[in-house]
């Protein structure tokens, strides 16, 4: 099962944990880590992608849990 934080490299998930810390930009969360400001707007593009692939899966677990077929095999 993958996790936020397995999908970010290092430098990404710091960027992300400034962000959410600091509560600036993404920008300003990049520059604070060190790197250049466009590495906040990659991150935050990043975490956006992660966020629908999300919801995807849950969405599509949640169609098969409601199927008739699951539902009547006792799981």
């Amino acid at each position: 099962m993958d996790t936020g934080a397995a999908l970010l490299a290092g430098p990404e998930a710091e960027v992300a944990l400034r962000w959410a810390v600091d509560g600036g930009g993404w920008e300003q969360a990049a520059l604070s880590a060190g790197l250049p400001e466009a590495y906040g707007e990659r991150v935050r593009c990043k975490l956006k992608r992660l966020g629908a692939r999300h919801r995807e899966r849950a969405a599509a677990v949640k169609a098969v849990q409601a199927s008739p077929a699951v539902r009547g095999t006792g799981r």
